[in-house]
């Protein structure tokens, strides 16, 4: 059943002829294209809407969690101080201000670096008791999130060979040199050449410089769609910017229309 919030974004998009529609839509799928997690909240921490990338750190079950009620929580031992940046985020949203993004480390039950948690205010939000108003803005990324960048996309943008992109594309991953060459069964004089090649043609010196120009340069888009996002979704409990809610946006926009790409 769809949420109060989301029926009021399905009855703005069933207004016809209005240009900012398409706006809109290539704006929800450019959300579900970052690998960076984002979610609205209430002040309480219910969970509005999410992108994809949101979608699946909550399905690893590993740092973020939704209570059966729908509310988003660090899970028992990762953060205290969530919930209550959360609330913090609220006041400021209910006094007409955006509050300066408040930044926690949440620590993960699997032994995985934490997840770098931003959370702020929303910036349109305006003073109001309504409790079940979208307030806080969540921003989430997985610092040992496979990247899996499109080779092709990094051969065209810098000229690599086959080889360099898989090994710039392990680099981004957070692979060592050694795990690199051992994974592409190649000498590890082999990899430090194609390292010192990815220098030259990316621009850089060093290879932490390497990593963050690649990152800023394909990284940050899923550029290729890993083998779990072929299938379903695992099913939510709220409106998000997932499979589900996406097309029912466009039905209600674009009746008729098929062919929608996930």
């Amino acid at each position: 059943m769809e949420t109060d919030y989301s029926r009021e974004i399905t009855e703005l998009l069933a207004k016809e002829n209005e240009r900012p529609l398409h706006l809109l839509m290539a704006g929800l799928e450019a959300l579900n294209l970052l690998n960076i997690g984002l979610a609205v909240t209430t002040a309480s921490g219910l969970l509005l809407m999410s992108n994809r990338s949101f979608d699946q750190m909550l399905a690893a079950n590993d740092g973020l969690k939704l209570s059966s009620g729908g509310v988003l929580q660090a899970q028992e031992g990762s953060s205290p101080l969530f919930s209550e940046l959360l609330q913090r985020a609220h006041i400021h949203a209910a006094a007409g201000k955006v509050s300066q993004p408040g930044v926690i480390a949440v620590t993960r039950p699997s032994g995985k670096r934490p997840l770098p948690v931003y959370i702020r205010s929303t910036k349109s939000a305006v003073a109001s008791d309504d409790s079940a108003a979208p307030s806080v803005l969540v921003f989430v990324m997985d610092p040992e999130l496979s990247v899996e960048a499109a080779e092709t996309d990094l051969r065209q943008l810098y000229g690599l060979t086959q080889t360099e992109a898989r090994v710039a594309n392990l680099l981004m991953e957070g692979k060592t040199l050694d795990e690199s060459c051992q994974q592409l069964a190649i000498r590890r004089s082999t990899g430090r050449t194609h390292i010192q090649h990815l220098f030259e043609k990316v621009g850089v010196k060093r290879q932490s410089e390497l990593v963050s120009v690649l990152w800023k340069s394909v990284g940050l888009v899923r550029t290729k769609r890993s083998n779990k996002e072929e299938g379903k979704s695992p099913p939510t409990k709220r409106a998000g910017l997932n499979d589900v809610l996406f097309r029912m946006l466009v039905n209600r926009a674009f009746p008729g229309v098929d062919g929608i790409e996930k």
